[in-house]
């Protein structure tokens, strides 16, 4: 941890990590596939002037038991992350959430004034007109829900240039950018480098605006 965050979370005295790793080891075990029973650890806490750190030693008493995999060390690393900042965290993804709901709506809004325009033959938007055109032809002689999860990959290539499409509008592009400047913090408490943008239409969390 750097010097600052560890003397105001409390984290800079051994007494404190030891009891925190206690308590957060059953979920150490689990996620090693360690039986808890056969769970053992050790940790060294080293009071470093710039970044106060533990080193720490976890294994299985039964040697055929146990093993680790990424997501077991995601897994670790998020729960400790999550236990330390948790004040923080909860905060951050209160703003984070406002963020979201409001890239939503505003790209629904949006959407439905695209609609409008194309309705009264005054849009400005060719690429948007022709892409949001041919997915509606589409989907008139498609049976079932016609929701992105059940589409073929062909349409939902096509709703993901839609949605990539309308990401280059300002109103929308500025909430994207708050959201993953507030994604950016989230991530800092959890990764030492920065994560690469990715387009709108490859955020897992706004499936909403897809079938939108």
């Amino acid at each position: 941890l750097r010097r600052e965050d560890a003397s105001r979370l409390g984290y800079d005295s051994a007494e404190n990590w030891r009891s925190f790793l206690s308590s957060y080891a059953i979920q150490m075990a689990e996620a090693m596939k360690i039986p808890w029973e056969q769970f053992r650890w050790y940790a060294a806490f080293h009071n470093e002037s710039h970044h106060p750190h533990i080193h720490m030693v976890c294994y299985s008493a039964d040697p055929s038991k146990g093993f680790l995999t990424k997501t077991g060390i995601a897994q670790i690393k998020s729960g400790l992350a999550k236990h330390i900042f948790r004040q923080e965290l909860t905060a951050l993804y209160a703003q984070q959430t406002r963020s979201r709901d409001a890239l939503v709506q505003n790209t629904c809004e949006v959407m439905a004034q695209l609609i409008t325009q194309m309705q009264t033959g005054v849009l400005e938007n060719s690429r948007i007109e022709h892409l949001v055109t041919v997915l509606a032809q589409r989907l008139r002689f498609l049976s079932g829900k016609k929701q992105y999860g059940y589409l073929k990959a062909p349409l939902k290539s096509l709703v993901d240039e839609i949605v990539d499409e309308m990401e280059r509008l300002p109103v929308v592009s500025k909430c994207y950018d708050q959201w993953l400047m507030l994604q950016g913090k989230v991530d800092s408490y959890y990764h030492d480098k920065t994560q690469a943008r990715i387009p709108l239409s490859q955020q897992k969390e706004f499936r909403q605006i897809k079938n939108a």
